[in-house]
């Protein structure tokens, strides 16, 4: 007989031999600030935490967990966006919280609506809410009301000083100064200057007298004449190259510009900068958010624009040319840019006129760019049997363009429009010598210089804040250089200064710029959308949707060295008609007639018409599509069948389940009619009723 040997015994541990463990915490101290300010200088949390630890310990509470915001929140942001109040809130709702403690109500809402919601978690979860002064019943009612107040007077002060800030802002940007904030890229001002040398490593003290002494006006803006070279070039790629957005930033970096951050370029940070009205002298305010608060912002480029104190880095016609720009990028059903445009991939997207009036656009282009239509803005937005819907054909990109610039050749024949062309100039050159020139004379500027300053004499002498004083003086002192600068040129100048003659072009010149420009058209072909921007901003190029299979283009030539505030009526309109390769229509017309095309669905003939050449060749008749599609899910006599629904639903099952029962043939044969399976009604009764 085997004898196993005894399994030895567990001897017992001594309580001496245990194995203690660490209590979880189940207090909570809670601390936050709302000043980014007071975050970097870590003034007020070692404060909070420091005396939570000895009010915790006086009342016997045990060792408490830290809920310390790393970050400035506002006291009308609910516990769930916050860092350490969702921590907080989650361990309340998961029973591992029983005591919070906090400064003061303050420290959790300045809302009313958020302490409530708070209150009612604290009381359904057990927990009790302590400040530096003691425990809060809030079972009680008097401690209710009293809590409430106190939250309300929270709001009140919250409010209160937030439209303090709102008007002091307002009043700031009437005046033309900057509302706070870093200055934008292209300037830089006192305090921005000294935070760059201290992030350097220099003294403060040394770093707030280099920057006064370089920037005296506190609050000022200068312009950074390094960044001010990146956004003059911004704009001039922008408006006078147009480029987009992403090919800035592509020109920008590969040139090796960087942002103030040392980041290259984003197209993000070029369209902000493109948006931005201050680069231009402006100081933007969003009057519509300063009467609602609550209403949504308005965008800076939307938003009322004060003249500012500062310097402008470009001309407000440029900036405003900018924005037109960008408005006709932009669609006005989405609100976003309009990429075939953008792009500038097809050359006339956006500038044919449809039939109805509307522009049509590139679209249904295919990935290698071998196929694609040009499409009335309104048919594309609301489809050909819309309300506001177009029914106008879709034109082939690749025969459209084609036509193009076989009339745009055409029309730019040197031998038939040099006469005309030369004929405007010379009218032109008249209305020149009979108009008065608009450029003011040294005495003119001279007067407007001695008014502007006598103005800011008064605004200095008037005003009692620092501030303004010193910003008029600084205007008086340029403008003193600009008076001492035109007295020399006064003082340098003849007695009688005789106007110079304009000489009219020549004939050579302009028979020389309208070949120029039909090598440019012939050399296009399916590609030059630079000419055709060029044709459309300096000659008028307007191009119409005439019928299925032409198009007309006109032209109102502009001679060379004219601007377009000349008369207009002496320039040279031309306009020819351009078709669709009318002989390939002809033998492709030929060759599909003689052919029998059938409709899908009722099988009968479709009649092939020419305007199929660039269309397509249509695969249902219009009327046959109507129907199927309104009567797709239609029974045609519900007495006799059931449709496949109908017949699911009698046999209690799902209509994917019928149809692999229908093709495990274990359903009767269906009818299908347009499109629809049909049921024979008695088979699926008997079906349903099990025989």
């Amino acid at each position: 007989m085997n004898h196993l040997p005894k399994k030895p015994k567990r001897r017992k541990r001594s309580n001496a031999q245990k194995v203690t463990t660490t209590p979880k915490c189940t207090v909570a101290l809670y601390g936050r600030l709302t000043r980014e300010a007071s975050i970097k200088t870590n003034i007020s949390l070692p404060a909070q935490r420091r005396e939570g630890i000895e009010y915790t310990e006086r009342a016997g509470l045990g060792p408490c967990e830290l809920f310390l915001e790393p970050e400035a929140v506002g006291g009308d942001v609910e516990f769930a966006k916050r860092t350490e109040g969702s921590r907080l809130l989650k361990k309340i709702k998961t029973g591992e919280i029983k005591v919070v403690v906090v400064r003061d109500l303050d420290r959790l809402f300045r809302s009313a609506k958020l302490w409530s919601e708070f209150r009612e978690t604290l009381l359904k979860h057990g927990v009790e809410l302590h400040t530096f002064q003691g425990k809060l019943d809030l079972t009680d009612c008097s401690t209710q009301l009293l809590t409430d107040i106190q939250v309300r007077f929270a709001e009140f002060e919250k409010d209160k000083t937030g439209e303090r800030c709102r008007r002091a802002k307002r009043q700031l940007a009437h005046d033309g100064r900057p509302i706070g904030g870093p200055p934008v890229f292209g300037y830089i001002s006192q305090a921005h200057y000294c935070n760059q040398l201290v992030k350097n490593g220099c003294n403060e003290v040394e770093a707030k007298r280099q920057a006064e002494s370089l920037y005296p006006h506190r609050g000022h803006l200068y312009i950074n004449e390094q960044e001010a070279e990146i956004v003059k070039l911004i704009f001039e790629k922008y408006v006078d190259d147009r480029l987009g957005c992403r090919r800035i930033t592509n020109e920008l970096n590969k040139l090796g510009h960087t942002r103030r951050s040392g980041l290259p370029w984003h197209p993000d940070k070029v369209r902000r900068q493109i948006n931005c009205p201050i680069v231009a002298g402006f100081i933007p305010f969003d009057e519509v958010k300063y009467q609602n608060p609550h209403g949504p912002a308005t965008p800076k480029h939307k938003q009322h624009l004060y003249q500012g104190l500062h310097d402008p880095i470009i001309a407000e016609e440029l900036w405003r040319k900018a924005q037109e720009i960008k408005k006709r990028n932009t669609s006005h059903i989405t609100g976003r840019g309009d990429s075939a445009k953008a792009n500038r991939r097809y050359p006339l997207s956006g500038i044919i006129e449809c039939l109805c009036g509307r522009k049509m656009k590139a679209a249904s282009v295919s990935q290698d760019g071998k196929y694609g239509q040009y499409k009335c803005y309104r048919r594309r937005d609301y489809g050909p049997n819309g309300v506001c819907g177009c029914d106008s054909p879709c034109l082939s990109i690749k025969k459209t363009d084609r036509a193009f610039w076989l009339a745009i050749v055409k029309l730019l024949n040197p031998e038939e429009l040099a006469p005309r062309v030369f004929e405007a100039a010379i009218k032109i050159h008249e209305s020149r010598q009979h108009s008065k020139s608009k450029k003011p004379n040294v005495e003119d500027q001279l007067i407007k210089v001695n008014r502007d300053l006598g103005t800011w004499y008064d605004r200095h002498d008037n005003t009692e804040v620092k501030i303004e004083r010193e910003a008029a003086w600084n205007r008086i002192v340029v403008l003193l250089g600009k008076k001492k600068e035109l007295q020399s040129l006064l003082a340098a100048q003849p007695a009688k200064e005789v106007p110079q003659q304009v000489l009219p072009i020549q004939f050579d010149q302009v028979v020389e710029y309208l070949s120029g420009l039909q090598k440019s058209a012939a050399r296009a072909k399916d590609r030059g959308c630079g000419l055709v921007r060029c044709l459309t901003e300096h000659h008028g190029l307007v191009v119409k949707l005439v019928d299925a299979e032409s198009i007309s283009v006109s032209l109102r030539l502009r001679p060379p060295g004219t601007n377009s505030d000349e008369v207009k009526e002496a320039f040279a309109p031309v306009e020819t008609l351009a078709r669709f390769d009318k002989g390939n229509i002809d033998k492709w017309f030929a060759k599909h007639s003689a052919k029998v095309h059938k409709c899908k669905i009722c099988k009968k003939p479709v009649e092939i018409l020419r305007r199929h050449y660039w269309m397509g060749i249509p695969k249902y008749h219009h009327a046959c599509w109507i129907t199927e599609q309104s009567h797709r899910r239609a029974n045609p006599d519900p007495s006799k069948y059931y449709n496949g629904k109908q017949a699911a639903k009698e046999l209690g099952i799902s209509r994917t389940a019928l149809g692999r029962k229908l093709k495990a043939g274990e359903l009767p044969e269906a009818e299908k009619r347009s499109g629809v399976l049909l049921f024979d009604r008695e088979a699926i009764d008997q079906l349903a009723n099990g025989h």
